[in-house]
């Protein structure tokens, strides 16, 4: 239940809390941070079900704030280094999530900031993103999970099928 539970809780306080940096008024803040979280479609249809989309969802507003920090010059180390971690976990998250995180990193990357602290940055999302490559690649042949693009054709469908009728999802 965590995919369930953590954007439950996370989304609505980092929502409000990117908002409090960006605009600087509290109630504008949180009406836009419930408005938003209470969205019936992305409510139902991503916050509701236990889907990746709903953590990414969560890490890429968490990305977000922590961003807006180091862009207006608050917080120290530990934000830039949280800003990498939460802009792996962005990356983690969903396969498209990479383009996403390069953005954070590339807008990072300008900021006039020390090297330690883009350093921290750096070091806090090369390590799970790292380790995640390596047991891909040591697994699988391949650092990073393979493009589902292809997997809509009608030979993907039908493979898809085989695969359920050969009981290997049995569970469904």
């Amino acid at each position: 239940y965590v995919p369930m539970f953590l954007p439950g809780l996370g989304l609505p306080l980092v929502t409000n809390l990117l908002l409090q940096e960006v605009l600087g008024n509290r109630p504008v803040a949180f009406s836009l941070a419930v408005f938003t979280v209470t969205f019936p479609p992305l409510r139902f249809y991503t916050l509701n079900w236990t889907v990746p989309d709903a953590l990414f969802i969560t890490f890429l507003m968490a990305a977000a704030w922590l961003l807006a920090l180091t862009v207006h010059g608050k917080g120290g180390v530990w934000t830039w280094a949280l800003l990498g971690l939460a802009a792996a976990c962005v990356a983690l998250s969903r396969p498209e999530g990479v383009a996403y995180a390069s953005i954070y990193g590339g807008v990072a990357a300008l900021q006039r900031a020390s090297i330690r602290r883009k350093l921290a940055a750096m070091v806090a999302f090369l390590l799970p993103v790292g380790l995640f490559s390596l047991i891909m690649l040591s697994a699988y042949g391949y650092p990073w999970p393979r493009s589902l693009a292809g997997a809509m054709r009608p030979s993907g469908i039908l493979a898809n099928w085989q695969v359920r009728d050969g009981g290997a999802l049995e569970d469904f």
